[in-house]
């Protein structure tokens, strides 16, 4: 019986990278692309939440900016009312490797902003090319406990 579930996923996932090629390749202006895409991953993944975060140097200095994100529904939220969880995005950035968090309690459970927020699973995932992160793709739920796995993590990455 585990063969058609992974079969569909596996169809779901083909589907949905269709879906994604197919839309981005509509999308001329970059703000829009950015939205696009973040709106994307959070159908993708079945996420509450949803930003993308991108590299910007200033004066010297590059840092992390969220460009775009989402609510629930994948609804267009500002940028600026984002809430997240700043160290997992931190340490993806530095590390340049992606995280999957499937309960917060268990793996980040004295991180005040998770605790403050309700944030209950978590995946974020690098944005790499040439061997530099440019940016992050920051997923989470806050209702349920476990709604990603290494499915949808692999997905995203």
């Amino acid at each position: 019986m585990t063969a058609p579930q992974t079969d569909f996923s596996y169809q779901r996932q083909l589907k949905y990278l269709l879906d994604l090629s197919e839309q981005l390749s509509k999308v001329h202006e970059m703000d829009s692309l950015l939205q696009k895409i973040i709106m994307l991953a959070v159908e993708v993944a079945g996420a509450e939440h949803g930003g993308l975060f991108l590299q910007q140097e200033e004066n010297g200095t590059t840092s992390l900016t969220i460009k775009s994100s989402c609510g629930e529904n994948a609804s267009i939220t500002s940028p600026a009312d984002f809430s997240y969880c700043s160290s997992v995005v931190d340490n993806t950035a530095q590390s340049g490797k992606g995280q999957l968090i499937a309960d917060t309690s268990k793996e980040l459970s004295q991180d005040k902003t998770v605790q403050a927020k309700g944030i209950n699973s978590i995946i974020a995932v690098p944005l790499i090319t040439s061997g530099n992160v440019h940016g992050i793709i920051y997923l989470d739920n806050r209702k349920a406990k476990g709604q990603f796995n290494d499915e949808k993590f692999e997905l995203l990455k």
